[in-house]
This record gives structure tokens, C-alpha cells and sequence, in this order.
């Protein structure tokens, strides 16, 4: 269980009522290469994206209320292959809704639809910049200076103001999706970045970043250190 505060998203409508779900802690909304043709938004809770790669399994982002996923169902006819699972972090309330569904919610209430919409491409474009962001950083090939990126984009892409800083959510086997870098090196930078203060842990996945401008004024002094594996002999953060 995360220490994140979810934000209810509801579009409350008489229209879309026969379209939303509760879904439990655990479910899965659909599953990885499993043909798609509904999208689903978030009303409430967190759903995380799953990549599987052989037997190995890596939470790669945690999407929060407000969100959108499966977007493509409303631009195809023909069902297209799911990219990757999602499964619910928390219970979670959903719409999930296909074609044919959006031509009735446009025919009984073209107002909702048409803020639906809107959303979406709102959506749509902050996520092309975080991508841009992520194909950025990671094109680096110091796993020092990519891993830093990759704190930084899932602040931007999961994280909330709170009151000591950007509180996100990120687990160390969703960096190793990204990078070519064992999972215990990559825990012993993140205890570094504890240890300097740079980031706070809120609890096992969720993580506060005090300040984006001081972690990227670290980052050549990191990056020196962990070329030299200083953080195999780091003190545990608390």
C-alpha cells in the first residue's frame, strides 16, 4: 500500500453510469498482448502498467486518478495488441468504455463527451513530453546520469506537491526496466540519494524530491561516485 493521497476523479453523469467498474487491489484491467478495443479512465485510485519479460515481471509506471489508458480502442475499429498489463494498486474505480460506447455517451449527453475529450488531448500532450523527456535521458550512457533522469521523470509523471516536497511513486525493479543495472546497485544509489538528503522515503514505493534543481546539481558529483561503486560501501538510510 502506498502513503500517496489518491484524488477522486469523477465525471458524474447518468450517461456513463452502466460504464464504470470497481476493480479490487490485484486485478488486472486487461493483460500484456491481450487484444484491446476499450480504453479506461481512472476515476479513483492507482493502477500500475506491468511489463513482463520472460518469467521476470516490472511495474514501469503507476497511473494515478485522472488518467487515461488504452486510448487507441477509440481511434481503431479493429482491436489492437495491449502493450503492456494493467492491474490495480488499490480498489480503484473505472470507465471503460469502447466505440460503441462513446457513440452513445456523444448521442445522450454530447457535453460530457466533448469534456472527456478534452481531457484526453490534455493528457495526451503531457505525456508526449514526458516521453521526449525519458527518450532524452535515458540516450545518456552513464547509468548514473539516466537513473537520475528516471527519478525525475516518475516525479513528473506519478508525483503530487505535499507539503516537504514531490511526492511520487517508483520501485527500484521499475528502474531496472529502463536500465541495464543490477537491482541491488540500483537500490544503492537510491539509499544514496537518502543518504544526501536528496530524496525522502514516504514508504517502500512512495518517495518524497525535495528540491528537482539540488538533484540535478548532484548529479556530476554522483555520477563520479557510482562510476567508482562508492555506494557498494554506503551506510543504509534509515
Amino acid at each position: 500500500m502506498t502513503d500517496i493521497k489518491t484524488i477522486d476523479f469523477f465525471w458524474d453523469h447518468p450517461a456513463l453510469g452502466r460504464f464504470r467498474r470497481e476493480v479490487k487491489a490485484g486485478e488486472f484491467l486487461f493483460q500484456q498482448k491481450q487484444p484491446g478495443n476499450t480504453m479506461f479512465i481512472i476515476l479513483k485510485g492507482l493502477v500500475e502498467l506491468v511489463a513482463q519479460r520472460g518469467d521476470k515481471e516490472y511495474v514501469i509506471n503507476i497511473v494515478p486518478a485522472g488518467q487515461f489508458l488504452g486510448e487507441k480502442a477509440i481511434v481503431k475499429e479493429s482491436p489492437y495488441q495491449r502493450a503492456y498489463a494493467a492491474r490495480a494498486k488499490v480498489d480503484s474505480t473505472i470507465l471503460e468504455m469502447g466505440l460503441k460506447a462513446i457513440e452513445a455517451i456523444r448521442k445522450a449527453a454530447p457535453e460530457i463527451m466533448n469534456d472527456i475529450f478534452k481531457h484526453i488531448f490534455q493528457i495526451a500532450a503531457e505525456r508526449l513530453d514526458r516521453a521526449n523527456y525519458l527518450t532524452a535521458g535515458l540516450r545518456s550512457s552513464n547509468n548514473a546520469e539516466r537513473l537520475i533522469h528516471l527519478v525525475l521523470y516518475f516525479s513528473r509523471s506519478t508525483g503530487r506537491p505535499g507539503p516537504d516536497g514531490i511526492e511520487f511513486l517508483m520501485k527500484p525493479e521499475s528502474v531496472s526496466y529502463y536500465i541495464d543495472m543490477p537491482q541491488e546497485k540500483i537500490e544503492g544509489c537510491i539509499n544514496e540519494l537518502l543518504v544526501k538528503s536528496l530524496l525522502k522515503r514516504a514508504s517502500d514505493d512512495c518517495f518524497i524530491l525535495p528540491s528537482e534543481q539540488e538533484l540535478l546539481k548532484s548529479l556530476p558529483q554522483l555520477k563520479e561516485q557510482w562510476h567508482h561503486g562508492h555506494y557498494d560501501e554506503l551506510e543504509v538510510a534509515p
